[in-house]
């Protein structure tokens, strides 16, 4: 009730402020970022935020879909650095993640569990970095700084025919700034932060764009470093503020514009981070404390190269992207939930991955009432995979257990297999567009995407986890023999689906839009090595009826929405609306045989979401920007088998794994203290709902499960006070402001009692910035 309440006083103070303001000048000024100059302080209207949502440059009011657009003045003013940032900012998303590298998405409520995804199997939220798909690098997705963006893009719900398998639930869009032909530019920034019990934050950026020929050819030059101090202790290690972190990279970009009609754009980027340890922790053991006899640290590194060109052909604009991408990631996890007190146990796993990426397509510019967008899309995707079980080498010596090598893991290695990876996927989509009138037009789309998924395990590995078991029980002394691995191969063969879209668009008057939208999305097939075992029969009960499939199958869902974007009082109040009703059909979710607890992915009946967004967004004054976004949704399993209820641990009517209510708003005030200087405060204040962890009961078994839990309801609060001239900008921030230390997320595995996660204690930080 608190948060309900709290909503409908924001909500109401912003619409009678905007009423208030609605004599005041209009203009173009964004109401998200602060007023830099006091020529724009005399200007009060919103501005218009262009997006390329739609493979297409159009005004954010114009699309018929819920987008969030976060501008580049926006990111910087309020220091957003990576995707938990600006995830709490945005109606209908919740972000988990046990470290940065982490990071998995729930859009609309469509999630079933905040563990982390495995090896292989797609995430139902695509993030892009520009045109380069990031997700599917495994169970790692690169959270690259978010420096010198032109802007983050939000899409929610399906985005099947322009972004093709993946993108289930939605898109998050990164799209860098690209090189300024006609003007240098350069801008440098420092952000140090104290955080409360741990260790400081450090973080320096730089850019500078330099035109080699004037209007001709034009280089644009990023570089970042930055440390994340940790916060978390982990008495196992005996490392205070273990989950430190530190990344560095940087982007280079070449800009040729040959003719009129005819530009090139050449790009390279490379991240490279490293991750001490998570940020997860047990409680029993003490506030911010974890166990572990190592750290759960990570290594990722992300290189990639893109050539962009764009020829106007007159009645259409020809777009080609071609990208090369390599990542390298590296990550350790102590599970000292498994087999507590008989063996210390961890995993290892190691990807080296190669991507080609090459996306074509026309997009029409003619003024016919007639718009299209016609494509194809290619990605190709090699997988160099390790991956293994180790102990403790120290546990063993005690035990005089020899044999097991130490070279693939941070202890001695019990198991380990390798593995080749190929994924191909191939996609033509089109859209097609009528405006019958100047005020009604009818969109329709499709993609056609052919998939294929194939893992070959090779012999190179070994297996024994059973022999040092054994040795375990027995005493010890002895030396463990490596057991053989036996090779196979694992094909979903290639798979053809189509995916549809259609809405239709009313503009009553040209500050609004009233929208009708059905779209669909969809998974590709995922394998399973369980398969291969038994003929995917179980070996403890050859009567269970369950048989392991060779492919878990694709899962696809529709989103049904209606909304309504407009703007009012001259411009001075803009209000998104909408509504949406999501049958998810054949939930492509882990499962568990009961016989023999042999986990595998699989599917389920249905489940259904449903929910209102709100976004509102208000200056009523020159000094004064408002902001309020509301969720209200519900997710549910609405149709279960008895067999499915067993293996998935779900029941019928359960929560999928997202909020019923969210809420998040700000406040800014800007005035001038000078000649070219502006002083400015901001507070932003986000409540995030009570949300279920997973399914209540213990997958395979039927009976509730012990790490099941709801998240609680918890809020963040962040301040911050600045001055801003010219060249030079400064702030003092407070990120946590109430210090809140509610739990934001609880792992649902049984893998470890460090399972807990809260915001980063209260952070107390200084920002300064030069620009030229």
């Amino acid at each position: 009730m608190k948060a309900f309440w709290l909503a409908s006083v924001c909500a109401g103070a912003i619409i009678s402020m905007s009423a208030a303001g609605a004599v005041a000048q209009t203009g173009d000024r964004s109401a998200s970022a602060s007023t830099a100059s006091n020529e724009a302080l005399n200007d009060s209207a919103l501005e218009e935020i262009v997006v390329t949502a739609t493979k297409r440059a159009e005004n954010l009011q114009d699309v018929p879909l819920s987008i969030t657009a976060l501008t580049g003045d926006v990111l910087e003013r309020q220091g957003i650095q990576n995707y938990g940032d600006f995830a709490r900012q945005v109606p209908g998303v919740v972000l988990s993640e046990p470290n940065k590298q982490f990071s998995k998405f729930t859009i609309r409520g469509l999630q079933t569990s905040t563990t982390s995804n495995s090896i292989g199997e797609q995430k139902l939220v695509a993030v892009y970095v520009d045109e380069v798909p990031v997700t599917s690098f495994s169970i790692v997705t690169p959270n690259l700084p978010l420096y010198d963006i032109e802007r983050v893009e939000v899409l929610r719900g399906p985005q099947g025919t322009l972004f093709g398998s993946g993108s289930l639930a939605g898109a998050v869009r990164v799209i860098t700034a690209k090189p300024n032909l006609s003007r240098i530019a350069a801008r440098a920034s420092v952000d140090l932060g104290w955080t409360d019990g741990g260790d400081p934050r450090r973080r320096f950026d730089a850019m500078l764009n330099v035109p080699l020929i004037a209007d001709k050819l034009a280089l644009r030059a990023v570089t970042y470093h930055r440390t994340e101090g940790g916060y978390v202790d982990n008495v196992g290690t005996g490392v205070k503020n273990s989950d430190d972190s530190r990344d560095w990279g940087g982007r280079l970009a070449l800009k040729w514009a040959a003719t009129d009609d005819l530009s090139v754009t050449l790009m390279a980027m490379h991240d490279d981070v490293k991750v001490d340890d998570w940020s997860l922790f047990d409680p029993a053991l003490g506030k911010f404390k974890r166990s572990g006899f190592v750290p759960n640290a990570a290594k990722v590194k992300f290189t990639s190269f893109n050539a962009g060109i764009e020829y106007d052909l007159g009645i259409a604009n020809l777009i080609s992207s071609t990208t090369y991408a390599k990542v390298k990631n590296r990550w350790d996890v102590a599970l000292d939930g498994i087999l507590a007190g008989v063996l210390p146990f961890g995993y290892a796993e190691g990807v080296s991955q190669k991507n080609f990426v090459q996306e074509v397509r026309l997009v029409s510019q003619s003024d016919s009432p007639f718009q299209w967008v016609a494509g194809g899309f290619y990605l190709k995707r090699h997988s160099d995979f390790l991956g293994g079980a180790f102990t403790d080498p120290a546990f063993l010596q005690s035990l005089n257990i020899t044999g097991l090598p130490s070279n693939q893991s941070p202890g001695a290695d019990l198991a380990n297999d390798y593995r080749t990876i190929r994924e191909t996927e191939a996609a033509l989509f089109g859209e097609l567009s009528y405006k019958f009138t100047d005020t009604v037009k009818l969109t329709g789309g499709l993609r056609y995407t052919k998939s294929r998924y194939v893992v070959e395990i090779e012999n190179r590995g070994f297996d024994s986890f059973g022999a040092t078991l054994g040795a375990v029980f027995g005493g010890g002394n002895v030396a463990v023999p490596l057991g053989p691995v036996t090779p196979f191969t694992l094909d979903t063969g290639r798979r053809g689906t189509l995916t549809k879209k259609v809405s239709l668009t009313w503009e009553p008057s040209p500050n609004q839009t009233i929208y009708a939208t059905a779209a669909e999305g969809f998974r590709r097939d995922h394998p399973n090595s369980a398969a291969l075992t038994n003929g995917g029969k179980s070996i403890v009960d050859p009567n269970d009826p369950l048989i392991i499939p060779l492919v878990g199958k694709s899962d696809s869902l529709w989103n049904y929405e209606v909304g309504l974007k407009a703007y009012w009082l001259d411009r001075h109040l803009r209000t998104n609306i909408a509504a949406y009703y999501i049958p998810w059909d054949n939930l492509q979710v882990g499962l568990t045989r009961s016989s023999d607890t042999v986990p595998f992915v699989g599917n389920i009946s249905k489940a259904v979401s449903k929910g209102v967004e709100i976004e509102i967004e208000a200056s009523p004054v020159a000094a004064l920007d408002l902001g309020l976004n509301l969720t209200f949704q519900s997710a549910k399993i609405k149709a279960l088998t008895p067999a499915e209820a067993l293996s998935s641990g779900a029941v019928k009517g359960a929560r999928l794994t997202a909020p019923e209510f969210s809420a998040a708003g700000f406040a800014q005030y800007n005035w001038s203290v000078g000649d070219d200087w502006n002083l400015y405060t901001r507070l932003d204040v986000q409540h995030i709902g009570s949300y279920p962890n997973g399914f209540p009961n213990v997958a395979g078994a039927g009976t509730p499960d012990p790490n099941y839990a709801k998240i609680p309801a918890y809020e963040n609060v962040s301040a911050t006070i600045g001055v801003e001239g010219k060249s030079w900008e400064a702030s003092l921030y407070v990120e946590n402001l109430l210090n809140d230390d509610t739990y934001i997320g609880i792992n649902p595995a049984s893998n470890s009692p460090s399972r807990y996660a809260t915001l980063r204690p209260r952070t107390i930080g200084f920002r300064a910035a030069w620009k030229y």
